[in-house]
């Protein structure tokens, strides 16, 4: 008879962490509430770490969208913080989806992502960090759930994330509401053709008023990029009701 592998329990207030290590490193573990029956994970901040990204982490705390990842709550210790977030259903974009995306699935992709970065806009929080790696889709519901904030995971790398970034990101400015813009627009870009972007303005789009909207949003100068409010009102937004792929 095999012998069943144990699952290292760490408490951390009514928390229980699962297969905590001690890597002194950004890492994200599976977490329990014994009270609850949602599903939740830890992100795991060592305390050398917090210092610059506190008010920000604090900030998530307060937001409340089904389209935003829920932070839940925030537990110290001497050595770590622990940020208990709700753990997000079905797959992130790049593993959901392996080529060309229908044009109304991509419509309401961009406008529930839209629809999660205006609340966090409004609250003066950007996301930082957003790629298809970062955006998750339930493949029961189809809802679409920002995951993965730079406040959070800073230092953990995200697959091809250079591809997603503004360029003045790039050059070394903070990430920014009007960088979050542009992450999208090259997210676009990647649901059009399947593969990373390396100019999302000048990808062969399938739709004008698609190729429209992406040229809103990557726009070289920050100021001029449209908010997330705005960008909703786009005519290649208008309502419709897609019908997903299954991921298999």
């Amino acid at each position: 008879m095999e012998m069943q592998s144990q699952v290292q329990r760490h408490s951390v207030g009514p928390y229980h962490l699962l297969n905590l290590n001690t890597e002194d490193q950004i890492r994200k573990v599976a977490c329990q509430d014994p009270k609850s029956d949602q599903a939740l994970e830890a992100i795991v901040v060592p305390m050398r770490n917090m210092k610059s990204r506190k008010d920000s982490i604090l900030a998530l705390t307060s937001v409340m969208s089904e389209y935003v990842q829920k932070v839940m709550d925030i537990r110290s210790t001497q050595r770590n913080t622990y940020i208990i977030c709700e753990k997000p259903c079905g797959l992130p974009l790049h593993q959901y989806f392996h080529g060309p995306v229908d044009l109304l699935v991509i419509k309401e992709v961009l406008r529930n992502c839209l629809k999660g970065l205006a609340v966090l806009h409004m609250q003066l929080i950007c996301h930082g960090n957003l790629s298809p790696a970062t955006i998750y889709i339930n493949s029961v519901t189809f809802n679409v759930k920002l995951c993965g904030f730079a406040a959070i995971s800073r230092e953990q790398q995200e697959p091809d994330l250079e591809y997603y970034q503004a360029p003045e990101v790039l050059r070394g400015q903070s990430p920014s509401q009007s960088s979050d813009i542009y992450s999208l627009g090259c997210i676009a870009a990647f649901l059009e053709t399947g593969r990373n972007p390396f100019s999302p303005k000048h990808c062969p789009y399938r739709d004008q008023s698609l190729s429209s909207l992406v040229c809103q949003m990557a726009r070289e100068s920050p100021a001029s990029r449209p908010s997330a409010e705005k960008l909703l009102a786009h005519p290649f937004l208008a309502l419709c009701t897609p019908r997903l792929p299954s991921s298999a």
